[in-house]
């Protein structure tokens, strides 16, 4: 019981430590998008997003205030997301 304790706590000690680390999005699977949501004429909601960006950040938990990020947005990709159906009614 003792060992397992002791296991555990290690275990915890060493899983919960952070490091500072220079980490870049992934822009090209499904874990990051810029998206957006603008209001038409006070009626009805418009949403967007911009299909090429890209970024990184750096973090290091001892030195928060030290944190950097970058993300750099082609406008020219912007996409509404609504059919041309729906804009001719």
């Amino acid at each position: 019981m003792r060992r397992s304790l002791l296991a555990f706590g290690l275990l915890a000690l060493l899983t919960s430590k952070a490091f500072a680390a220079d980490y870049v999005v992934d822009t090209t699977g499904a874990h990051a998008s810029i998206n957006f949501k603008i209001q038409h004429l006070g009626y009805s909601w418009l949403t967007g997003r911009f299909n090429t960006f890209d970024g990184k950040f750096s973090y290091d938990p001892a030195k928060p205030e030290a944190s950097t990020i970058s993300v750099n947005i082609n406008t020219d990709s912007v996409c509404l997301l609504y059919t041309s159906d729906a804009a001719d009614e």
